[in-house]
């Protein structure tokens, strides 16, 4: 009986998260299907890149401002309009015949796509009881890394099995069941007491945009998310080329990709440690560093080489786990943290959408995949630099290690 209940009090910020699983299902959904998508459009790597990355184009052009809209829509009300925004576009995109039509229906995914992920913590701290909101935050955390996990495992199943077409309307289907959930199992949201006046909002987010934390945080995430989505993204792909069949090379990007997760429940513990923000993310840089190297450069058995990602995933891991915890704590204190919030998750999107697209450019330029290790080596540095500036007391984060028990 007493499971019963903890799982009924805790379904709400359960069906939460699975929004947010749902939502990033969508985003991955092009990677495994890269080879067949190129040969039914007669498209380039540049623009198979450019397919993968457009559904952060919302947040890349506008992420802060969504958390002002979802203020004014309420939470529940935000994650079911960007999910069923997905779900629409989604299957729409099963009937089309022309990569433009395709690419646009994406940037629509991009609008229902960061409605869902800006609002879903925030639904998540509303609904989920005290004593399991640490418990309901590090879930949330672990969001992507098990978005693209289920995913990346799921097409290894159905290429060359089921269309392209069919496993659009498949996502589809699993974004309206998320939407059917949430509006089952989870309360309306609560009207607004007193509603801030246009000079109120404005007045915070200029507040919070002049002040540096935000930026810096944001910045560094920029550096991780354009590394890590610059290598996983297009490991399918990769794999393919090396003569590996779609269903392996599913199930190997996807074990790749979901220990990530890894690093983000372990780096939530060791910035308690005295290594502290700084060293968590030196660490995390130079795994992806080196382990971009080991990939595209080294010329070392595969077996090495797929060692050598999956710790790029899983110790690269640590860094997001150490950004998201500094991010709630970058807005100032006359400012807005859903503002603060917003600005990072632009900035994140915007290392989301230029990775695959510099990808896809410098193997179109060059011919081979052995140049690419730069682009992670060059992001490793400039994010391992940058943390030094965001955890800097002056302008930064000021960064105090918590008590124990915290």
């Amino acid at each position: 009986m007493a499971a019963l209940s903890r799982l009924r009090s805790d379904l709400p910020w359960i069906a939460a998260v699975l929004g947010g699983i749902a939502a990033g299902m969508h985003m991955w959904k092009v990677s495994p299907f890269v080879p067949v998508l190129r040969g039914d459009f007669v498209i380039s790597l540049t623009d198979a890149g450019l397919l993968i990355a457009v559904v952060q184009l919302a947040g890349v052009l506008g992420g802060l401002l969504f958390g002002i809209l979802i203020e004014s829509l309420g939470v529940r009300r935000s994650i079911v309009i960007g999910l069923v925004s997905l779900t629409v576009a989604s299957v729409i995109g099963g009937f089309v015949d022309s990569f433009a039509w395709l690419l646009a229906l994406r940037a629509l995914e991009s609008f229902g796509y960061m409605l869902t992920i800006v609002s879903a913590p925030a639904l998540v701290r509303r609904v989920a009881e005290t004593h399991r909101l640490t418990t309901a935050m590090g879930w949330w955390a672990s969001y992507q890394g098990l978005a693209s996990g289920l995913t990346l495992a799921s097409a290894a199943l159905f290429v060359g099995v089921v269309s392209w077409q069919v496993w659009w309307l498949g996502t589809a289907a699993v974004s309206a069941a998320a939407v059917a959930l949430i509006l089952l199992v989870v309360p309306a949201d609560e009207p607004h007491p007193q509603r801030r006046t246009a000079r109120d909002v404005f007045g915070a987010l200029r507040r919070t945009v002049s002040f540096p934390a935000p930026w810096l945080v944001g910045i560094t995430f920029t550096s991780y998310a354009l590394s890590w989505i610059a290598v996983i993204g297009f490991l399918p792909t990769v794999y393919d080329a090396a003569g590996i069949d779609p269903r392996t090379a599913g199930l190997l990007t996807a074990f790749a990709s979901a220990v990530n997760i890894v690093g983000a429940f372990v780096g939530a513990y060791l910035i308690r440690t005295k290594l502290g923000p700084r060293g968590v993310v030196w660490i995390g840089a130079a795994a992806m560093g080196v382990g971009g190297w080991v990939v595209f450069a080294s010329n070392a058995p595969f077996a090495v080489t797929y060692i050598a990602v999956s710790l790029f995933s899983a110790v690269g891991g640590l860094i997001p786990a150490v950004l998201t915890r500094l991010a709630v704590e970058s807005a100032p204190a006359s400012g807005s943290l859903p503002i603060a919030l917003g600005l990072v998750q632009q900035l994140a999107n915007l290392g989301m959408f230029i990775g695959p697209i510099i990808a896809g450019l410098v193997v179109d330029l060059s011919g081979t995949w052995s140049h690419s290790w730069l682009i992670n080596v060059i992001a490793a540095a400039f994010g391992a630099t940058l943390i030094v500036f965001a955890t800097n007391h002056r302008f930064g984060v000021s960064w105090r290690r918590p008590e124990s028990g915290e």
